[in-house]
């Protein structure tokens, strides 16, 4: 953060948070202590009346306009921006941190005061680890080249065809099922292709330029895609039974999806599925709960995964 962000977060932090010393400050803002003694300076010579008893603070906050939050809305925003998986980039982890005490030192005095009284009844969090200092640093430099149509090179994991060099168009960054991804026009394939963050090996932003994609929208690229890679669109047709059935029956999986119970206590389900790898996976661990009645190339492509399976682990 820039000095004006990093003396506002100050300024909240004082406000929000009881006896901060320098160090204290100075770990919230990632600076030194000498960093922080020259903000307080700063702070003051703006006439913020600051002063130090047992750690900083205010004299008065009258000049802080108030924020009509009720304490639902206040804890709705607050558990928000604590559980976006932005929090795992350290760039927006910063970022997401000052919003947070902005917001909260804007409160109402009530409202401020009820917080503190406020246990955890309700409380989400990321289980998948965090993005590693590299992933961070490629979706830092995606972001960019999205925003200044700039090529990226990139060498990049395949799960298909290995390491190997590659020229992309990026069109927008994507977060699924715990995972960062990007999509863009592999100059390589001649088409669009989705990448994971994680399976890239190296990456820059070169300069040249590209014209915007407009036929792409995130919005509907994905429609009818069981997790994020898509394919030939299919109709799909399931029996489950046991407990598949019941698990299945309880959940929501895509747009457009049909279920229902036969006479047998069997759940039926019906979908329109873009590719066959990743329902085709999905489907394999519930073994024998699952019967595919349709496409035909569905049940021939598990039933291979699953033989290969066998042989491999058999003794």
């Amino acid at each position: 953060m820039n000095k004006y962000e990093r003396l506002l977060y100050i300024l909240n932090l004082i406000r929000t948070r009881k006896n901060l010393n320098a160090k204290e400050l100075a770990t919230a803002c990632e600076v030194t202590e000498r960093t922080i003694f020259r903000d307080i300076t700063a702070l003051s010579s703006a006439k913020i009346p600051i002063y130090y008893d047992r750690g900083y603070k205010l004299l008065t906050d009258n000049f802080l306009p108030t924020l009509n939050l009720s304490l639902r809305e206040f804890l709705t925003a607050r558990e928000a921006l604590r559980s976006t998986p932005l929090r795992k980039i350290s760039e927006y982890n910063r970022t997401l941190k000052a919003l947070e005490a902005k917001i909260e030192a804007r409160l109402a005095p009530q409202v401020r005061e009820q917080v503190k009284t406020v246990g955890k009844e309700s409380f989400l969090e990321l289980k998948d680890r965090p993005a590693s200092v590299r992933q961070s640093l490629w979706f830092e430099f995606i972001e960019r080249a999205v925003k200044e149509r700039r090529v990226i090179q990139m060498v990049y994991n395949s799960i298909d065809t290995g390491i190997r060099e590659r020229e992309v168009e990026p069109c927008f960054t994507i977060y699924v099922d715990g995972k960062f991804y990007f999509v863009g026009y592999c100059l390589w394939r001649n088409d669009y292709r989705t990448f994971r963050l994680s399976r890239i090996k190296s990456l820059t932003v070169v300069q040249r330029h590209f014209k915007r994609h407009s036929k792409i929208d995130p919005k509907t690229y994905f429609a009818n895609s069981w997790s994020v890679f898509g394919g030939e669109i299919l109709d799909v047709s399931l029996e489950f039974s046991g407990r598949a059935a019941r698990l299945v029956g309880g959940g929501s999986y895509l747009a457009g999806e049909e279920k229902e119970l036969d006479s047998e206590g069997k759940l039926i389900y019906r979908a329109r599925v873009a590719g066959i790898e990743e329902i085709g996976r999905w489907l394999l661990g519930f073994g024998s709960e699952v019967k595919i009645v349709a496409p035909e190339e569905l049940r021939l492509w598990t039933l291979s995964q699953a033989k290969g399976f066998s042989k491999t682990n058999s003794s």
